[in-house]
């Protein structure tokens, strides 16, 4: 179940930043992030939604990718039919979704890992956009957790290291000059997932 709503969750940011990307007038950007979840995940999540009976939403991932005129009424269509397929997992725990969050940042870290060359000059613009998107959801799904009143402690650990790193992004458009290196990124990850086992 982690996974499977990691996966959601990984989708989620891919579309959070081609709507951002389209909001700020970059078609072209928004349309590669807004294709990349249909292309790369959706196909692969079919069999785990089919096994536990979740609604599909293959049509309105497609019909984000091709719009043109109207992209906020499709997105938000979109995000209902995540939701529900989030859903099917019923009653997740904190522990669980301390999981999804774990995954989020160490993906995140690993994507702005490939956006960053050696000298922090910036390498690829999509790769550092995914990981701005991926750490986005984490702060969502970190909220949630709160909401169910999970020990205050560990979630105030995790917040304090995605807090730490989050300045790292400073929009969705990046620098040609990245601020951090990859290794604080995978080591506030580390921390997290040690700080999550407590949930």
């Amino acid at each position: 179940d982690a996974v499977y709503l990691g996966q959601l969750g990984f989708i989620r940011g891919h579309l959070m930043v081609g709507v951002d990307l389209y909001r700020a007038g970059d078609r072209d950007a928004a349309e590669t992030h807004m294709k990349h979840p249909e292309a790369e995940i959706y196909a692969a999540l079919v069999p785990a939604l089919d096994a536990r009976g979740a609604p599909g939403f293959a049509s309105e991932l497609e019909a984000l990718a091709v719009a043109v005129a109207d992209v906020e009424a499709v997105y938000a269509n979109l995000l209902q039919g995540i939701a529900a397929a989030e859903e099917v997992v019923e009653d997740p725990g904190a522990g669980l979704l301390g999981e999804v969050i774990v995954d989020l940042v160490s993906t995140a870290a690993a994507e702005y890992d490939i956006a960053a060359g050696d000298d922090l000059s910036l390498e690829n613009a999509h790769e550092y956009q995914d990981s701005f998107g991926f750490m986005r959801v984490a702060y969502d799904v970190l909220d949630r957790i709160e909401a169910m009143g999970a020990d205050a402690g560990v979630t105030a650990r995790i917040r304090e290291q995605m807090d730490s790193i989050m300045p790292t992004w400073s929009g969705v458009q990046p620098p040609q000059r990245l601020p951090t290196q990859p290794a604080v990124l995978y080591g506030a990850a580390s921390r997290i997932e040690l700080a999550a086992s407590g949930l």
